[in-house]
């Protein structure tokens, strides 16, 4: 959740961008507002990012690739710099375990592992996820059922974006929310994880 907004640019952030940082998106549009009132939260869209060497060109001496799963598109990654295009002062950047309190316990480099195995085998979006979730939010089913807290070392169902990122997360040793299973992780809940904080919103 964000209370002050600071816009950055995306050169601007490059230099302290990790991988498995988090890009939280405020979307607009039909899909979004349904999400919104669905959740209760402004974030409708997650994402991770990977710095690592495998994306470095000579014009592109700091890369940094937005792995994601997107309805209609599925698994991919594109370069920040499209991502950020295509929402400009809608996206925030979440610096994940910023002040260490992990240590060693995260591997960031397994966080994009995952990562780029979902996204280069192309994998479906997982709409049987979402309408679990939104199952799950309607108010007699709230109160007959609680939430599962299990979580699982590979999904048994294909993830919506929130369960995308919290998945390859805990591949990496972090859980970002410990007490929701991935696939009922949305969004919000990782814009309040106490294992991400809020650095910049990014514009072109």
């Amino acid at each position: 959740m964000v209370n002050r907004i600071v816009f950055k640019s995306v050169d601007e952030c490059r230099p302290y961008m990790r991988s498995g940082d988090v890009l939280l998106t405020r979307g607009e549009g039909f899909i979004s507002g349904i999400i919104r009132a669905y959740t209760g939260h402004e974030e409708t869209h997650a994402a991770l990012l990977d710095t690592g060497a495998k994306w470095q060109r000579f014009d592109d001496p700091m890369p940094v690739k937005v792995h994601e799963v997107r309805e209609w598109v599925g698994a991919q990654s594109i370069d920040i710099a499209e991502a950020v295009a295509k929402a400009p002062g809608r996206i925030d950047f979440y610096r994940l375990d910023p002040h260490n309190r992990w240590g060693d316990q995260l591997e960031r480099n397994a966080v994009v592992r995952k990562a780029r195995s979902w996204t280069s085998r192309k994998m479906p979006y997982g709409y049987l996820t979402v309408i679990l979730a939104f199952f799950l939010h309607l108010p007699f089913v709230r109160f007959l059922t609680r939430r599962d807290t299990r979580d699982f070392r590979e999904w048994a169902i294909f993830p919506d974006c929130s369960a995308f990122v919290s998945g390859c997360l805990q591949y990496g040793g972090l859980d970002p929310v410990p007490n929701l299973s991935h696939r009922s992780v949305e969004p919000g809940h990782l814009g309040n994880s106490l294992a991400l904080e809020y650095e910049s919103t990014l514009v072109p």
